[in-house]
């Protein structure tokens, strides 16, 4: 049994950004991969352009859970995400973490035309690339294939809050330390 999870409208465009994900596995989901589905599914309604970006990656990516010997894998297609239990198939990358602790990555802005090299060369972006070089993300055959690990980093990280971007980004708003 498959479950799909609702579609996604983004309002600023209009246009419907119909991403779904899917659990494969239905009810029967292990803890991993219903986390996973979970924080994709409020990842990309908080920003939609997370949607734009799945589309992109491709390739299926696995999240490993060390402390539960659990496993999830993420298979992203233009037409939307399905995620398995366990390892299924010859994951690209494999992130071993907590799903929960997923969440506390640091906030990255996704635009409309992100690259990773936009990503990267932001503040946050360094944090999300220290955290993997040092390895308190461990993401194996991340050398081997860093665009994925990037995007995958980018779409599993925090949104920014559009508030605080908004303000940060008036100057009008900036004060001085003098």
């Amino acid at each position: 049994m498959h479950i799909t999870e609702p579609s996604l409208d983004d309002p600023e465009s209009g246009e419907d950004i119909e991403y779904p994900i899917e659990r494969y596995d239905g009810r029967d989901t292990n803890a991993v991969a219903a986390s996973v589905a979970s924080l994709l599914r409020d990842n990309f309604h908080a920003d939609p352009g997370r949607a734009r970006l799945s589309r992109r990656l491709g390739r299926p990516v696995a999240i490993y859970d060390a402390s539960s010997d659990d496993s999830a894998t993420i298979d992203f297609r233009a037409t939307g995400a399905t995620v398995y239990n366990g390892i299924a198939g010859r994951p690209t990358i494999v992130v071993e973490r907590e799903p929960e602790s997923l969440r506390e990555l640091p906030a990255i802005a996704v635009r409309r035309f992100s690259t990773a090299g936009t990503l990267l060369f932001t503040r946050t972006g360094a944090a999300i690339l220290r955290a993997v070089l040092t390895g308190t993300v461990p993401v194996h055959r991340a050398v081997l294939h860093p665009l994925v690990t990037v995007r995958l980093l980018a779409i599993l990280a925090p949104p920014t809050d559009p508030a605080h971007t908004e303000m940060s980004a008036d100057p009008s708003t900036a004060t001085s330390a003098a």
